[in-house]
């Protein structure tokens, strides 16, 4: 499976109509890990990011 390097994770919990915490919480992320990748001070790795794909 092909995992882009960028990941826009605010579009994807946009297009789900999920609040920053619903979203986490529902994926069991970090909520701070959440808020760092959509403001794009970091970015998810290894199995977040396949699970985003």
């Amino acid at each position: 499976m092909h995992v882009p390097e960028e990941v826009d994770v605010k579009a994807i919990r946009e297009g789900l109509g999920l609040s920053q915490s619903q979203f986490a919480k529902q994926f069991g992320f970090e909520l701070a890990a959440l808020k760092n990748w959509e403001q794009k001070r970091r970015r998810p790795e290894g199995p977040a990011r396949v699970l985003l794909k």
